[in-house]
């Protein structure tokens, strides 16, 4: 990590204010005595606010510049996300949607395979689905998330208005989904037919475009719009007739 050549082109008056306010709490702890953990922290978050590290940044970058293990920087990672960010629901709904939605497409078995490396949203990604009365597995790889079907169903459901669902229902069935009584029960059709395909294409050596595609489809569910939810949905169902 430069940390001069990152210091020196940052305003001094912003660096005079993160180190006051460092050296503040360093010199004020709780109880009277900083425990390491802490002053550890302090000064992760202190080179995060001067972003000598960006919260970007993946786990190995945090890794290679501290130079330390990558279970301390996901530690490292998780303690400051949790000050940040726990008790805002909307920024951590909005990132596990991104999580479900973004992430590289993959099926393994029964299961969708999501790779999502922040700690906290992971860890409140699987606390929403247990939730919904689902398990999630990470057995193989701390930052790999596995859920089934209907685990991906209902997470994506449970985050919709009661308008994204009607929307939601009627383009995909316009589009040529198998027609369900339910939005979650049309939803999870769409995304079995989708899983259905990518692995039939993966088998194939033939998935290239598809998988690329993935994200776009599952996002067109979370927003909702007409023409994204027919116009990336319709080409899945390539037997069944445009509605007119």
């Amino acid at each position: 990590m430069d940390i001069k050549n990152g210091v020196g082109a940052q305003n001094n008056d912003r660096i005079r204010s993160v180190l006051i306010n460092f050296l503040e709490g360093f010199t004020s702890p709780a109880f009277g005595a900083a425990p390491k953990r802490e002053i550890e922290l302090a000064v992760f978050a202190m080179l995060v606010e001067l972003n000598l590290i960006k919260k970007e940044d993946s786990l190995y970058d945090v890794m290679t510049s501290l130079r330390v293990t990558r279970s301390k920087a996901r530690q490292l990672l998780f303690d400051l996300e949790v000050r940040a960010k726990a008790d805002n629901k909307e920024e951590l709904d909005a990132a596990v949607c991104s999580a479900v939605t973004e992430t590289k497409f993959s099926k393994d078995g029964d299961y969708f395979v999501l790779e999502v490396e922040n700690p906290l949203v992971q860890a409140y990604l699987k606390n929403e689905v247990k939730k919904l009365g689902h398990i999630t597995d990470t057995s193989f790889n701390a930052e790999i998330v596995r859920l089934s079907l209907a685990a991906v169903t209902e997470l994506l459901v449970s985050r919709m208005s009661d308008e994204q669902k009607t929307t939601v229902q009627r383009n995909l069935v316009a589009a040529g989904a198998p027609e369900k009584p339910s939005v979650k029960g049309v939803v999870k059709g769409a995304l079995g037919t989708l899983a259905n395909k990518v692995a039939g294409e993966v088998a194939k050596d033939a998935a290239g475009e598809l998988v690329e595609n993935a994200p776009k489809l599952l996002r067109s569910i979370v927003d909702g719009t007409v023409d994204q939810v027919q116009g990336l949905w319709r080409s899945l169902f390539p037997n069944e007739e445009d509605p007119v």
